[in-house]
């Protein structure tokens, strides 16, 4: 009984490690970028009603801060006109508040606003 109960344990362990590694290289890949950065246009279009164009989003989970280029958002202005908002640059602090229900919460750490 005692040797099943280490094996099942041992096995239990290794599962743990091989799905911890599997999550790191996960996040890390492109494939998760390219999500999060989907995800972050059509969160900010819901949540403003406005078309939102980003050209690129990175995320520094060792920091825990993500990094947003060339944020724009064109409210009701007629296509010559300038965008409603456009941001060079701005970096975010994330605070994991918890990862079962999904919550993160943020700060602004710096942001370029270009004036239009």
């Amino acid at each position: 009984m005692k040797r099943w109960l280490w094996r099942i344990t041992l096995m239990v362990a290794v599962l743990a490690v091989v799905a911890a590694i599997s999550g790191v290289l996960v996040v890390r890949s492109e494939w998760f970028r390219q999500y999060l950065q989907n995800r972050v246009v059509e969160e900010a279009q819901r949540a403003t009603g406005a078309r939102v164009e980003l050209g690129r989003l990175s995320v520094d989970w060792m920091q825990l801060s993500a990094r947003v280029e060339t944020l724009v958002l064109h409210g009701t202005e007629p296509a010559g006109d300038p965008p409603f908002l456009r941001v060079d640059s701005a970096t975010l602090g994330l605070k994991i508040i918890s990862a079962l229900e999904r919550k993160v919460d943020y700060r602004k750490r710096c942001c370029t606003l270009v004036r239009c």
